[in-house]
């Protein structure tokens, strides 16, 4: 699964062992995958981690019996990073394949590994996190332990009672004194409550509890459905961490709706909230590359959690769309939890599959315009958050452009916490496309959707007004961005802001270009091309010149276009046209152009 990428999204579009456009896998080649992954895990004698955030590459004996002492990682961070959680990552992927081979397929020194590696956590002399704490690799491990005792057959009676030991250590160690600082008081949620990383290890730990039958099982479960019954309803009003974080979270929680007594009863509860999630992620993959997410706010492409729990509520709700999805998903981008079970169920005789329908939806955090899902397909994502939360950038309004495989106009897709100038790239004005007002960027997520159409000839239309994302504008200054998918014979993007005020504003843009597209100019035109594909970008802000290119220090790949424009008699409106052409020319589309300005003006 891991790669050594830099922390770059476009390191996963580029890659060229990754197929290009949609093909419907067979279960067979997912069999033959998963053999070769089962031989490559059996022959190990480390494991490699690669902290892809920050860097480092780390090696482990197997077994994994002691927690080594690790690089700082990043400086002046204030608490320890959580390094532990890569290796987590990285033993569940190993863990998995041993688990299927034994269970599933009786593979039975594929299971003694498995079993040796488990009972291994028992002698570490040291917590995950330290004592009586807990953190992400305490939660992620809970769950994993949770998953392989639930079924004790065929263990070796030695080897079972040492897992048992480790995992009743995780609870009585550092579970419960985190869980009585942490939750035990807490009688209502708020919106901080539901950051990830508490209700991972909330759920994991009573996910664990119950397998055991812990003393503190009663208490953590009910704990567990409080907090489900409350992020369903704040999931009403529009939270979201975004398609990486709220996906680890619903891994963690689904593994414990999966054990739950009650589970009929929780399935229930959750599907309408569960099915708009699933709608988000389907929208926001790349056309051609349905394992890749929209970089709006932190999208890690490492994170394959969304696949896992797409997989499973395949499994529970049979819904058609997800299992189109896992199927067009190439088997080596598959998680291996996500692999070995759509053999079962995505794939499964009684299961349909079907493409979802396209068109534009709005979603907690982003509004969406897309033709289809192939690599000739179209789609825009607009960033529209609306909670403060964590992992959701400041960028209301934010355009990422995909089609052809790649993410044509970006986003730097993650936020850098090591201090320097990748962090001040990735959390600065020139990480986003949306407008910087008097040098002052967003600061706010209080964007509003006002219309989002589908009208004749293949055009769809979103609006946002934006003017409350900025904070200390002008009295009675107002931003609106509208967006335009135009699907004629070039496809074609119009980004179109209305901006007014009491006073002359000074307007400056930031467009980042997806890493290794070559760059040219031609009649004020900038130009974006991969070889087989061109995209111009023109502006009615004023021509575009090759000095208006730069690579910002902190950048990982994408250059930047920066243009700067100012509104006259207290007003402006600024056409940003992004057209594609399949015939690699060096014509500038001027004409096509005006035949757009023309049609969306008699559209509105």
């Amino acid at each position: 699964m891991y790669k050594s990428f830099n922390y770059d999204t476009s390191a996963y579009e580029t890659a060229s062992f990754i197929p290009k456009g949609l093909r419907e896998w067979k279960r067979g080649e997912l069999l033959r995958h998963f053999n070769e992954r089962l031989e490559k895990e059996k022959s190990l004698k480390e494991l490699h981690v690669y902290f892809y955030r920050v860097g480092h590459r780390v090696a482990y004996p197997l077994p994994v019996t002691q927690l080594p002492d690790l690089p700082e990682g990043i400086p002046g961070l204030g608490f320890p990073y959580p390094w532990s959680i890569w290796l987590a990552w990285e033993l569940r992927e190993r863990w998995e394949i041993f688990y299927y081979a034994w269970k599933t397929l009786g593979d039975k020194p594929a299971g003694l590994l498995l079993q040796q590696e488990l009972a291994a956590l028992d002698p570490w002399d040291k917590s995950f996190e330290g004592p009586g704490t807990a953190h992400l690799c305490t939660g992620h491990l809970a769950s994993l332990l949770a998953l392989y005792l639930k079924n004790d057959t065929g263990w070796e009676t030695d080897l079972l009672q040492r897992a048992r030991q480790a995992a009743c250590k995780l609870i009585d160690r550092d579970i419960q004194p985190w869980y009585a600082e942490t939750w035990h008081t807490k009688e209502t949620f708020t919106l901080n409550d539901l950051h990830n990383i508490p209700c991972i290890i909330l759920t994991s730990a009573a996910s664990l509890a119950r397998v055991l039958h812990h003393p503190s099982s009663s208490e953590l479960n009910s704990k567990a459905e409080s907090l489900f019954h409350a992020w369903l309803q704040f999931k009403e009003e529009n939270y979201s961490e975004g398609t990486s974080y709220d996906a680890f979270f619903l891994d963690s929680l689904c593994l414990w709706i999966d054990s739950h007594p009650d589970k009929e009863t929780l399935l229930a509860q959750g599907k309408n909230t569960f099915e708009k999630i699933l709608r988000n992620w389907i929208h926001h993959t790349l056309p051609g590359r349905l394992d890749l997410h929209a970089p709006l706010g932190d999208v890690e492409p490492e994170m394959f959690f969304w696949m896992n729990v797409t997989e499973k509520w395949v499994q529970w709700y049979g819904w058609p769309e997800g299992a189109w999805v896992i199927k067009h998903i190439p088997p080596h981008r598959l998680p291996s939890s996500a692999l070995v079970h759509s053999m079962e169920t995505v794939y499964a005789e009684n299961q349909t599959s079907q493409s979802p329908e396209a068109g534009c939806r709005e979603h907690a955090a982003s509004a969406t315009l897309r033709t289809g899902w192939d690599s000739t397909d179209l789609a825009v994502y607009t960033g529209l958050s609306r909670t403060p939360t964590g992992h959701l950038h400041y960028d209301n309004g934010q355009i990422i452009i995909g089609a052809y495989n790649r993410f044509w106009i970006t986003d730097p897709g993650y936020q850098q916490y090591r201090p320097g100038p990748e962090c001040d790239f990735t959390l600065g004005i020139q990480a986003h496309n949306v407008p910087v007002i008097n040098g002052q960027k967003q600061s706010q997520r209080r964007g509003k959707l006002l219309q989002l159409n589908e009208f004749e000839k293949g055009v769809q239309y979103g609006c946002l007004d934006i003017s409350e994302c900025y904070e200390n504008l002008p009295a009675h200054s107002s931003i609106t961005r509208a967006v335009w998918l135009i699907k004629d014979k070039n496809k074609t993007v119009l980004v179109q802001d209305k901006i007014s005020s009491t006073e002359d504003l000074k307007i400056d843009y930031y467009w980042q270009g997806g890493t290794h597209l070559a760059w040219a100019f031609k009649n004020n035109q900038a130009r974006l091309s991969d070889g087989e594909h061109v995209l111009w970008i023109s502006t009615s802000a004023g021509p575009i010149r090759p000095e208006q290119v730069e690579k910002h220090t902190g950048s990982r790949g994408p250059l930047t276009l920066r243009h700067s424009c100012q509104t006259q008699n207290h007003q402006g409106i600024f056409n940003w046209i992004f057209c594609f052409d399949e015939s690699i020319r060096w014509e500038t589309p001027d004409s096509n152009i005006k035949e757009i300005l023309e049609m969306i003006k008699n559209l509105a």
